[in-house]
């Protein structure tokens, strides 16, 4: 099942949303991780976190956000999501562009964590179809250029 993790709390999939306002759409501003997990473990998690922590303040999206409770929020995710494998995408925007009108007070970023079954799986799956389906007829042989020299 895919598991979604909203701005510090799980959602139905049907009920995550993220305002049209947000800088990542409005703007492109934003940062994203994708990791794999198996079972509770997420492969490489540290390092995912420690390039996406260097990456916020090199950005200045956020000096607030720490490797801690994301790492909480994503083991959530993947435990919601109660997948053998499973394909984690973490990602942070600069937030809704509507809460700064008030002068940037409470404003905070986006942060959307997906866990969801691994895509490798479906690929391989339609791998599979494709090499069982019958074999296509091979297309015509391409005719080489013909090279032609004109004197002068």
């Amino acid at each position: 099942m895919t598991a979604v993790w909203l701005n510090g709390k799980l959602e139905k999939l049907e009920d995550a949303r993220v305002s049209a306002f947000d800088a990542g759409f409005q703007h492109a501003v934003g940062l994203f991780e994708t990791m794999m997990a198996r079972g509770s473990r997420v492969v490489h998690l540290n390092q995912h976190l420690d390039r996406l922590e260097e990456s916020l303040r090199e950005t200045r999206l956020s000096d607030r956000l720490k490797a801690g409770p994301l790492a909480d929020a994503i083991h959530a995710t993947v435990a919601a999501a109660e997948l053998e494998t499973a394909r984690v995408r973490l990602t942070i925007s600069g937030g809704d562009l509507n809460l700064l009108h008030g002068g940037g007070n409470g404003h905070e970023p986006t942060i959307l964590i997906v866990a969801q079954r691994q895509r490798m799986q479906q690929l391989e799956q339609r791998m599979n179809e494709v090499e069982n389906r019958p074999e296509a007829p091979a297309p015509p042989p391409e005719v080489a250029p013909q090279i032609v020299h004109v004197e002068r």
